[in-house]
């Protein structure tokens, strides 16, 4: 991963192989950041999974084991009470 700062924006590049929420979480842990709006990122993911919500509330996770364009990124990052990093994306 690289990363630059700039007041308060950080704008990361992340290496094929490294796991988005992984790496996020470790940059803020290492920058100490405690909240962050992500505003931004394109680029292309492998093994990605996605989770969704169904109308009976019931939360689902489906892998797609191909690669995949990832036109858009946004999500937050906070903390959990027990001050471990948490990504919402």
């Amino acid at each position: 991963m690289e990363w630059a700062r700039s007041g308060d924006d950080v704008v990361v590049v992340l290496e094929p192989g490294e796991e988005i929420h992984t790496s996020l979480r470790q940059l803020a842990d290492d920058l100490g950041i405690n909240g962050a709006v992500i505003t931004s990122g394109i680029g292309r993911t492998m093994n990605s999974t996605f989770g969704y919500m169904d109308d009976t509330f019931t939360y689902h996770r489906r892998t797609l084991e191909q690669p995949a364009e990832l036109v858009t990124l946004q999500g937050n990052l906070a903390r959990h009470q027990d001050g471990s990093a948490f990504t919402h994306l």
